[in-house]
């Protein structure tokens, strides 16, 4: 989309990049959105944001706007944050919306050629409030910085997410990068307006009087509509979608025919929808208001649900929600969860609690199945889950063990006879129950 692509376009291309898609050809809005959290840097990870952007997932995965849509995770600080991602996705997506929605989470390198639908960013920075900003975060040696945020804001196709935890006026110096990413996250029109500008506006009697005939039957029209390094002499807009229609007449189009053509077909490819009227036709059309010469436009018009403003109704307009309604929902189920996620019990399994035989595999992190999203040990009739009923151990739950630490329940295997837990030090590991009871209590 224009507002993402421009960013780049901006920092390492010079503006050359013609951005040329349609912003009406997808569902999804709006295509770059700004989400500062109260998170804090801890090493090379930031759990609120971490956090935040699981929650963001889940939440689109549920909305019918991002039905199909594939996504991505990228960290912008080392590889920490993007597997901390990964593990909760894992743990809170059933396996197989995991792998339809090709969920991929790494550095901008893992992302080189590759490309989501939609892509969170994740800054990981923070700063404690004190005096002065940041050091600079600029080119770096070899254009490092400048390269990995040139790949990390260009692999979204639909929409751009930059996850954040700092104040870019107060805490990132002018020329950062990561203030300037934000900024343009705010505000994408700023750095949109810059191409705007380098194209003259002009307009010939035809196209004039056509947009008086338009605007005479209440539709919303506008002239010389910019698309990338191209114009379009008039853009008819209602219901979402949007008609671009070119006035071919001998006077002012007759020695731009061929290039005019070749131009039209390469916006069509990438979803713009044209119509086309003749100067001739139009000067011969003697009836009121030139319906005859306009009858192919008011068609097309009507077959794609755009109407005049007048006549909007409900059953005219589309059926997504618009920029703001879109967000609003998804941040709050993103809030929902994330509050029932805090919600989860901890329980604690002592040093003493170990059954006579415990077997710990350590088998490495890639080789582990996806969780499925629902198991429960919630009224399991086996010896060993009578004896622990009143923890309510679950998927998700998490767990310290004396020997191993802090774990989360990943799954339970062998008709619950075993417990799989993910620790967050020496990898994978399977606790054992096979012949005693655990004494489990809590906290």
């Amino acid at each position: 989309m224009p507002e993402i692509i421009q960013f780049s376009n901006h920092l390492s291309y010079e503006d050359k990049i013609k951005p040329l898609r349609e912003s009406a050809s997808t569902p999804i809005k709006p295509a770059l959105v700004a989400h500062r959290v109260n998170g804090s840097k801890i090493g090379k990870k930031n759990l609120v944001e971490a956090e935040t952007i699981a929650s963001l997932i889940v939440a689109a995965v549920e909305q019918p706007e991002y039905a199909g849509k594939t996504f991505g995770v990228i960290s912008l600080v080392g590889d920490e944050q993007a597997d901390e991602v990964d593990k909760m996705l894992r743990t809170k997506l059933d396996p197989v919306i995991y792998e339809n929605r090709r969920i991929l989470c790494g550095n901008p390198a893992q992302f080189q050629g590759d490309e989501r639908d939609v892509i969170f960013l994740s800054m990981v920075d923070s700063k404690d409030e004190g005096d002065g900003p940041m050091g600079l975060r600029k080119d770096g040696p070899d254009g490092m910085w400048k390269k990995r945020y040139n790949v990390a804001t260009s692999r979204a196709k639909d929409q751009l997410w930059v996850v954040y935890s700092l104040d870019h006026q107060t805490q990132l110096k002018p020329l950062d990068v990561r203030r300037q990413l934000i900024a343009h996250a705010l505000s994408p029109n700023a750095l949109m307006q810059l191409l705007a500008d380098g194209v003259k506006n002009t307009e010939s009697p035809f196209e004039a009087e056509v947009y008086r005939v338009l605007v005479g039957q209440g539709y919303l029209v506008r002239t010389q509509w910019q698309v990338g390094a191209y114009r379009i002499d008039m853009v008819v807009e209602g219901g979402g979608k949007r008609l671009a229609i070119e006035c071919d007449g001998e006077r002012w189009h007759y020695d731009k025919v061929e290039e005019d053509l070749a131009r039209q077909a390469l916006l069509e490819r990438l979803g713009w929808r044209f119509v086309r009227i003749r100067g001739s036709v139009f000067y011969r059309d003697k009836s009121p208001n030139r319906s005859d010469a306009m009858r192919p436009v008011f068609e097309r018009l009507q077959k794609m649900g755009i109407f005049p403003e007048a006549d909007i109704d409900s059953s005219n307009t589309s059926d997504g929600k618009d920029s703001d309604q879109q967000l609003d929902c998804l941040k709050r189920r993103s809030a929902e969860l994330l509050h029932e996620w805090k919600n989860i019990n901890t329980a604690s399994i002592s040093e003493q609690s170990l059954p006579v035989k415990v077997e710990v595999n350590t088998t490495p992190r890639t080789a582990i199945q996806p969780v499925p999203k629902e198991p429960t040990v919630r009224g399991v009739s086996t010896d060993l889950f009578d004896a622990i009923q009143s923890v309510n151990f679950e998927v998700g739950q998490v767990v310290v063990h004396q020997k191993f630490g802090k774990g989360r329940i990943t799954a339970f295997k062998e008709n619950n006879q075993q417990m799989q837990i993910d620790f967050e030090r020496g990898g994978s590991k399977w606790l054992s129950f096979e012949y005693a009871m655990p004494n489990l209590t809590k906290p």
